[in-house]
């Protein structure tokens, strides 16, 4: 096999990693136009999918992952991201049946969570 000068020059040239579009370990995605949503949720219709940045042990999101990749074959669920937004929704249905008469809650802003832990715990 013959190689170019062109070639050679490429091959020459330093590889450049990718930057990556958002580096923090997050679950969701940055929002999306409708067209282009996640599978529907809980309400059955299309939605934009929006960021959620977490904290968890290191323990944990490795186990996580491992659950993702272990169950991927019997969920059909393809991205780490749908499955972590699953098993949210399967927290907060559990918590809406014990503790609102399983009455979905209405959705809280940004602006209304406090950053950090809550005092009156």
């Amino acid at each position: 096999m013959k190689v170019t000068a062109a070639q050679l020059d490429a091959m020459a040239a330093p590889l450049t990693k990718a930057k990556p579009v958002d580096p923090v370990v997050a679950l969701g995605t940055p929002a999306v136009p409708a067209g282009d949503a996640a599978p529907a949720g809980r309400s059955g219709k299309a939605a934009t999918t929006t960021k959620l940045t977490i904290r968890i042990d290191p323990d944990l999101q490795g186990r996580a992952r491992a659950a993702f990749m272990a169950s991927a074959t019997t969920t059909g669920i393809t991205s780490l991201s749908d499955w972590c937004a699953a098993a949210i929704e399967a927290a907060v249905v559990q918590t809406e049946a014990s503790l609102n008469a399983g009455r979905p809650y209405v959705p809280l802003g940004t602006d209304i969570v406090p950053k950090g832990r809550l005092s009156h715990v």
